[in-house]
């Protein structure tokens, strides 16, 4: 995995394309990157056959490097080892790594991993370990939508 920081626009494009593809065909200059934190998403999608790309590609809400750009992806590949699939690292401002198990993250703590780091995980984890010191049933059986316990016959029961 790069260890220094990346440059995004330089990685992300070539002397041929200087833009990444919306997913509604739209084409968004890598530029618009500089400054940003990146998340590069890496899928099985290469193996499937044009038109599951096309279906698939339709439905993502970020940007993407052309699938017939297989240098660039290849080189994203090498330049961060990756390893395994599906894969999500995440980059901060300046190009460095912050974490490149995003998947994981994504999967055991969704959108509150944001912004999917360590740092982040550990966060939370000590968030949970403080509410485990300081739970009671009601902490337990109360949460923001619901205040509130149902009885055997159903009444509701505050």
């Amino acid at each position: 995995m790069a260890e220094e920081n990346v440059d995004v626009q330089l990685l992300l494009s070539t002397p041929e394309r200087n833009y990444l593809i919306r997913n509604n065909g739209d084409q968004v200059a890598v530029s618009t990157l500089n400054g940003k934190k990146v998340g590069l998403y890496f899928s099985a999608c290469q193996s499937f056959p044009p038109n599951l790309i096309d279906v698939y590609f339709s439905k993502m809400p970020w940007l993407a490097v052309p699938y017939a750009d297989t240098k660039t992806r290849e080189a994203l590949d090498g330049c961060f080892e990756v390893r395994g699939i599906p894969n999500l690292l995440c980059l901060d401002e300046s190009g460095k790594v912050l974490t490149d198990n995003g998947v994981m993250i994504i999967g055991e703590y969704g959108s509150e991993g944001y912004p999917f780091t360590p740092e982040r995980v550990k966060e939370i984890k000590d968030q949970e370990e403080e509410a485990r010191k300081n739970q009671s049933l009601r902490t337990i059986l109360e949460s923001p939508s619901r205040n509130y316990i149902c009885t055997a016959d159903g009444d509701k029961a505050r």
